[in-house]
């Protein structure tokens, strides 16, 4: 098994777990920033 293209269904899951990741390795940072950055992680990153 490798690596796959992930599915459209699939990007929330993807965010959450960016967004709870980037929360943990990032905890001096204030969480509202990384909540504003989810569309853009959701339109320019994950594509």
């Amino acid at each position: 098994m490798g690596i796959r293209v992930s599915k459209k269904v699939e990007i929330d899951k993807m965010l959450d777990i960016w967004y709870e990741g980037s929360l943990i390795a990032h905890e001096f940072i204030n969480k509202d920033y990384w909540k504003s950055q989810r569309n853009e992680m959701k339109d320019k990153y994950f594509p």
